[in-house]
């Protein structure tokens, strides 16, 4: 028998529900500290796993508009063949970081953070191994079904900005709120 992919009544559930959006980000953070997920949402082994360890949640707002920021150090297996981060772990790290801040919008329809339409890199600068970064990521709109967040990976030393990126998603659990 195949596994569930949603469990909606389970105590996670009305856990992260009564969460502020602060928790909600670190809820987020810790799914691949454990198997199972959040939100009753069943992760048993997620792609992303290889990242989340290597990122610590800095600070997150709702207002004016809903952001969230992240410190990642950059690590040798997510490195290319002349020891910069790739492109693609740039891009998973990407697109797990800039659907958190949606944890601040506090919406039955976001519940499941919404799943990529899609994800547009703009590469500035390397981002060598060893590197610490910063990724600042702001909602631009959000509505029942759709939203846009745009992030920016920067050099934590100066500020550089390394890395720009939009990701358009859509809604899970609109139709299930």
């Amino acid at each position: 028998m195949a596994p569930k992919k949603y469990v909606q009544d389970t105590p996670d559930v009305e856990r992260y529900l009564k969460a502020t959006g602060e928790e909600k980000i670190k809820m987020w953070l810790s799914v691949g500290e454990r198997e199972g997920g959040v939100a009753g949402v069943l992760v048993p082994k997620p792609f992303n796993v290889s990242v989340i360890p290597f990122v610590t949640y800095i600070s997150s707002s709702a207002t004016p508009t809903p952001r969230a920021s992240f410190h990642y150090t950059v690590q040798k297996s997510h490195c290319n063949t002349i020891g910069n981060l790739s492109g693609g772990a740039a891009a998973t790290l990407l697109d797990y970081l800039t659907t958190l801040p949606i944890c601040l919008v506090n919406s039955p329809s976001w519940i499941y953070l919404g799943i990529s339409r899609n994800l547009s890199l703009t590469f500035l600068q390397p981002a060598p191994l060893g590197e610490t970064v910063r990724v600042d990521c702001e909602v631009l709109g959000i509505g029942k079904r759709m939203a846009t967040i745009r992030a920016e990976i920067k050099r934590e030393a100066d500020g550089t900005v390394l890395v720009v990126a939009e990701h358009s998603v859509v809604s899970i659990s609109a139709g299930k709120a």
